[in-house]
């Protein structure tokens, strides 16, 4: 974020610009904002070992293996890692 010359730059993590907004007379931001429609997307993966990445998101694949291997989740025990 960003205010100089009477402007704020509102701008994401990827430093692309989300908004430039004017300053009112009361010195104030007025940023009307629209919310978009919600979207469902979906996917279909067949490979089991990628089914419970996404299960456990940011365990990475070590860490199944480790969890196959000490045995500490029973549908792990008969899937390849």
């Amino acid at each position: 974020m960003k205010m100089e010359d009477k402007y704020l730059w509102l701008r994401d993590h990827n430093d692309r610009l989300v908004a430039k907004v004017a300053m009112t007379s009361n010195r104030m931001f007025k940023l009307n904002v629209k919310t978009a429609e919600a979207k469902c997307l979906q996917t279909c993966i067949n490979d089991s070992s990628w089914i419970w990445d996404m299960r456990f998101e940011h365990l990475n694949f070590e860490g199944f293996k480790m969890l196959g291997e000490k045995n500490m989740v029973e549908e792990f025990q008969n899937q390849p890692l």
